[in-house]
């Protein structure tokens, strides 16, 4: 793991007005740079060892207070990080709430002055309206890698320009794209803006910790990996969504599997025809769901269900998308789990889930339902309190053969 260094914190905090904007402007065209990378001149970008966590534009002289967070779903990340991240929040995107209603909802029964929170954005880069944030007068934008786009981008974004011109920094952090390699990098980043990095440190010392020793474990036994099929967002839309390289395609890998769609997808998600995957014969299909309640043929998995509807809903599901007649869901390997665990640093307990499904004999003793009860108690703001993973009712799990590929 590439590890961070710290954000220096050099620049004073300035309130946003209209001479900012036209200084910071006329500063930009008398060197001939885009604005960020004028800002930068004066100020260097400190984070700067990983692709994919950020610094962009000035530096802070003090942590920062007025927070604009770019992507909702990231605050029980940064609550891990500070946990008075909440009261320091100036604005954010409303994705949280549209994408997982039941999270949302158990984060605005701990911290009602959420709901008043203004909104900036949906979650996706071209929904935020840099105006409105310009309009709150934070310190800090936080972004997701995944709305901030390729860094390569970065000098041609109009709102990463605007940004810099009023003065205001951009903390671009990564718990999706590639999380395995970027999640520590940006845990270390957050604390560091925030003040908190005494606070965060156990945590990130418990996270390592726990996918060392999984990481570990494969290595010693390099057991044949099983070659798996994530049907992402089963019942929501057509047959059949996967993942590709990334995200839970590193999640796979990590706990010693193959993942199917890594071979047949050159993005990060697409779609593959469920002829496709009838003819591949996974040994092992793995489902994603979330709370979300609204349509009809939903895999509810995740916070408030409960764990008697989530394996019934997995059943019904696979025999809805016509894959009932899989090997790996007569042996019963098939198993489910929330889709949620793509953007947090919980994931590693579903990586613990994953080892197990895998590779049951050498993990016999792992168990992700006592890591999750221990991440509730010692780090997570809001417990995660629910069924975030699921094997299909009654099943008696027989081995799943493999083809051949090596952990």
């Amino acid at each position: 793991m590439t590890s961070t260094p710290t954000p220096a914190l050099a620049e004073p905090i300035r309130t946003v007005s209209r001479r900012r904007l036209l200084v910071a402007g006329l500063g930009a065209a008398a060197t001939g740079l885009p604005a960020w990378q004028a800002v930068a001149q004066t100020a260097p970008p400190a984070v700067t060892s990983n692709s994919h966590v950020q610094w962009l534009g000035p530096q802070l002289k003090a942590p920062a207070r007025r927070i604009v967070l770019a992507q909702g779903r990231m605050l029980p990340a940064l609550a891990i990080v500070d946990p008075a991240i909440a009261s320091k929040l100036v604005g954010w995107a409303n994705d949280l709430s549209t994408m997982y209603a039941a999270e949302n909802a158990a984060w605005l029964a701990q911290f009602p002055a959420l709901a008043q929170l203004p909104v900036v954005g949906r979650g996706r880069p071209e929904t935020l309206s840099v105006e409105q944030v310009l309009a709150l007068n934070p310190d800090l934008v936080i972004y997701s890698r995944q709305v901030a786009g390729s860094p390569s981008s970065y000098a041609r974004s109009t709102t990463f320009q605007t940004l810099a011109k009023a003065g205001i920094p951009v903390l671009v952090v990564d718990f999706f794209m590639q999380p395995l390699d970027n999640t520590q990098p940006s845990l270390r980043a957050l604390a560091q803006v925030l003040g908190t990095t005494a606070h965060a440190q156990p945590f990130i010392d418990d996270y390592t910790r726990r996918l060392d020793g999984v990481r570990e474990r494969i290595a010693r036994a390099k057991p044949k990996a099983p070659q798996v099929f994530v049907h992402a967002h089963v019942g929501s839309a057509d047959c059949c969504f996967s993942p590709g390289k990334g995200t839970f395609d590193d999640f796979v890998r990590h706990a010693g599997g193959h993942n199917l769609g890594a071979d047949l997808l050159s993005a990060p998600t697409g779609q593959i025809a469920r002829e496709m995957v009838l003819r591949l014969q996974p040994d092992i299909y793995i489902a994603t769901g979330t709370d979300t309640r609204q349509g009809t043929g939903k895999f509810l998995i995740g916070p408030n269900i409960d764990a008697a509807t989530a394996a019934t809903g997995l059943r019904d599901v696979i025999k809805l998308s016509q894959l009932d007649t899989l090997d790996a869901v007569a042996r019963g390997q098939a198993h489910g789990f929330w889709h949620g665990f793509n953007d947090t640093p919980a994931h590693v307990v579903l990586i613990e889930a994953l080892a197990k499904w895998m590779h049951p004999q050498l993990f016999a003793d792992l168990d992700p339902a006592a890591t999750l009860r221990t991440l509730n108690q010692r780090f997570f703001q809001v417990p995660l309190q629910g069924t975030f993973w699921t094997d299909l009712p009654g099943a008696k799990v027989a081995a799943a053969p493999t083809h051949g590929h090596r952990a």
